[in-house]
């Protein structure tokens, strides 16, 4: 089983191997955004109320970002059945959730 700390582990060198790749696809600048949203809303939460002020102009930031380039993230840009699979970052029980709130 994986640790979150092998996954932060995996994640900050998969960053850094991205970071130094190029030239990006519209698909791949996507991506790298929904990660960052994903990420800032993960932490802020997790780290507590003063880091979330903090972490606070990440996705506003973050959406002006995609306004400037034309991207929106409800957009597909992959494949479906890669869609499909595709985690959302909810966390434990995130899922349950997120079907309970639309159920209401």
């Amino acid at each position: 089983m994986t640790t979150v700390n092998e996954r932060a582990d995996e994640l900050a060198e998969s960053a850094c191997l991205l970071a130094d790749s190029g030239p990006w696809s519209p698909a791949a600048v996507d991506d790298a955004l929904t990660a960052m949203e994903t990420l800032s809303e993960a932490l802020a939460e997790r780290l507590g109320p003063d880091a979330a002020r903090h972490l606070a102009v990440v996705l506003p930031a973050l959406a002006r970002a995609r306004d400037q380039i034309g991207s929106r993230p409800t957009t597909p840009t992959l494949p479906a059945e890669r869609r499909a699979r595709r985690r959302i970052g909810l966390g434990p029980n995130g899922g349950q959730a997120l079907a309970e709130t639309y159920a209401e």
